[in-house]
């Protein structure tokens, strides 16, 4: 089962919605009680996601037992909350911490210069958005098969008009260099490495001494780029998320050996805060 093969559960735009403003007007805690049972439902349903945290959390030596299995559900249920409140603009920048290497990730969002950076599905990386500097132009470049309606749900109430989502499907030549244009004005290109979309061609990569499958297409398109290029993420500690984005310097900057070395950098991340790595699916091969 690939993560594009998982049904959504507990979506659709209305119950997004309603959750949204729920929180407009009765503030968080209603909606950490709607992300409890959430989680407990889709605990309860669904065998198969069970299964697939059940073999990660033994990669991270975390007895995968159901009370742990239910922790890292209600773990992404809160990072769902988390988002809620990101969009109604009111989280606080107070709730996180720089990292010591992404000094110069801030440096070209302050300069408005663009930038490729490579994000993963371990912690929430929307809390970047934050931080971002407000005139920053951004490009987060999705799959048309991942999560449509809750990507919709966030479009529709984002308070920034300088994110555009670009459908992963329709990168071609043109596009490309539409893309490094807007880059070199400024532009910056977030875009996701560690889940291979339908059809695509695939790296395999370690990952928790575990092979899984790596796209292509984002270091493919790193390298056409010929921008420098940030691994970045966002994970919770101690109720506070850190933020960090390491750039990604080598002397060769081959696809593959990005890819390699991205893998290396969430498998650390994936230790650091095991019930973070939000992949409910055959991640490993």
């Amino acid at each position: 089962m690939k993560w594009y093969e998982v049904k959504e559960r507990s979506a659709g735009e209305k119950r997004l919605i309603l959750t949204y403003y729920i929180y407009k007007f009765f503030g968080r805690i209603p909606v950490v009680i709607i992300a409890f049972f959430v989680a407990l439902a889709t605990f309860l349903s669904a065998k198969d996601l069970r299964n697939c945290s059940k073999k990660y959390l033994a990669k991270v030596n975390i007895k995968p037992d159901n009370f742990n299995i239910f922790k890292h559900f209600f773990s992404y249920a809160l990072s769902l909350v988390d988002k809620i409140e990101i969009f109604a603009g009111n989280f606080d920048k107070k709730n996180i911490i720089i990292s010591e290497n992404s000094k110069r990730f801030f440096d070209f969002s302050k300069e408005n210069k663009g930038a490729v950076c490579i994000f993963s599905h371990v912690g929430n990386i929307d809390i970047s958005r934050v931080l971002m500097n407000n005139n920053q132009k951004i490009t987060i470049i999705l799959s048309l098969e991942q999560a449509k309606i809750f990507r919709n749900f966030l479009k529709k109430f984002s308070s920034s008009k300088n994110i555009n989502f670009l459908p992963v499907e329709e990168i071609g030549i043109e596009t490309v260099i539409e893309l490094k244009d807007n880059a070199d004005d400024g532009q910056m290109v977030f875009i996701a490495g560690d889940r291979a979309s339908k059809g695509s061609k695939n790296f395999d990569v370690d990952v928790l001494s575990a092979k899984a499958e790596f796209p292509v297409g984002t270091y493919k398109l790193a390298e056409i780029l010929e921008l420098p290029v940030f691994f970045v993420s966002c994970v919770k500690v101690n109720k506070k998320y850190i933020f960090d984005a390491t750039e990604y310097i080598s002397n060769n900057k081959s696809p593959k050996d990005m890819a390699a070395e991205f893998a290396d950098y969430i498998s650390k991340l994936s230790n650091q805060t095991p019930f973070q790595f939000f992949h409910f699916y055959d991640f490993f091969k």
